[in-house]
């Protein structure tokens, strides 16, 4: 009566599906996953997919093998199901994902998210399949992947320097020229009307309401009003961020 129970189930479908995705190999076939899908982050489309086909598997639990609900809801109080080994559900799991991989023509789809894996495609914990990747992502067999948690704590050097200890220059940028000041300094700059309606946007004024206060006939005139506020207030810290780069 548990929702947790649903969950286990459907993790149990999705695990098992998991195992009969095949994927390219080096010799130019295809060889069943064997990897630990704890190694791959929720994000990995083929983590998803092991789940997604469990309502194709349901499909055909409903209108091909008669173990559907109608069944459930028909049987006696103390009527039994059969319950299937470890081996059958393992059986009956891999012949349905081969048969709808195929049916929905999903081979290609597997071939292009294996060969062309992300970063973030694994999860945070180290493995060997994400170390290999990472090596081969950053063209150095050397490469030492860092953890946050590892970062914070510890630090970790790169060419003597604590890597927690590198300032960011977009982070003091924003400190420093993103401040009050640089937006007070850019109203001024501006003719009566524009530091008005930015004034008054910055209050938490609707459109309508400012164009009520301006007396401009309609909101559509603020609009225009903001979007080239916008443009202008984008172009100046795009110049600053840059002239400010080039002396750190």
């Amino acid at each position: 009566m548990d929702d947790a129970f649903l969950e286990l189930v459907w993790d149990c479908y999705a695990w098992t599906a998991w195992q009969f995705f095949k994927v390219p190999d080096q010799q130019g076939g295809h060889h069943e996953l064997e990897e630990d899908w704890s190694h791959y982050s929720g994000d990995f489309p083929l983590w998803r997919m092991s789940y997604d086909i469990i309502r194709y598997f349901r499909h055909t639990f409903e209108y091909e093998m008669e173990w559907s609900f109608q069944r459930l809801f028909l049987m006696g109080k103390d009527d039994e199901l059969p319950w299937l080994s470890y081996k059958q559900f393992g059986n009956l799991v891999g012949n349905l994902t081969d048969r709808i991989i195929d049916e929905q023509d999903w081979q290609p789809v597997i071939d292009e998210i294996w060969q062309n894996k992300q970063p973030d495609d694994y999860s945070g914990g180290q493995n060997t399949g994400k170390r290999d990747f990472m090596r081969s992502w950053n063209h150095d067999r050397k490469y030492k992947s860092v953890s946050l948690e590892e970062l914070g704590e510890n630090g970790v050097r790169l060419d003597g320097d604590l890597l927690y200890d590198i300032p960011d220059p977009r982070a003091e940028f924003e400190a420093t020229v993103l401040s009050r000041a640089k937006v007070e300094q850019f109203k001024d700059g501006l003719s009566d009307t524009d530091r008005q309606i930015m004034q008054l946007r910055m209050d938490g004024f609707s459109q309508q309401e400012i164009a009520d206060k301006l007396d401009f006939k309609t909101a559509s005139v603020v609009s225009k009003h903001l979007a080239k506020l916008a443009a202008q207030y984008e172009d100046l810290v795009s110049g600053v961020y840059d002239d400010y780069l080039k002396k750190h």
